[in-house]
């Protein structure tokens, strides 16, 4: 799954920092969660290459909030016993 947020949904040249735009993010990763998927989350960041590394890791610990809250509130699928995608790591 690639993961980029934007300040319009209908324009895709305004894509902003992941959480900073209107996309669903939070039931995005939900619906992940129910549907038990296993695979990789990619933040895909193609905007502000002169603080692209700062940006990066905002966004990083924007979705690993998502997960956790997620996870706290026993909002994701209680059947998934993987975790695969939620204990990913930045690479």
């Amino acid at each position: 799954m690639h993961t980029k947020d934007l300040a319009d949904s209908k324009a895709k040249e305004s894509q902003v920092d992941v959480g900073d735009g209107v996309l669903p993010i939070v039931a995005i990763f939900q619906t992940a969660s129910q549907m038990n998927y296993t695979g990789g989350v990619m933040l895909e960041y193609e905007i502000n290459v002169e603080t692209r590394c700062s940006a990066c890791k905002k966004a990083w610990r924007y979705e690993r909030g998502v997960m956790a809250a997620l996870k706290d509130s026993g909002k994701e699928n209680p059947e998934d016993k993987s975790g695969s995608w939620k204990n990913s790591s930045p690479r």
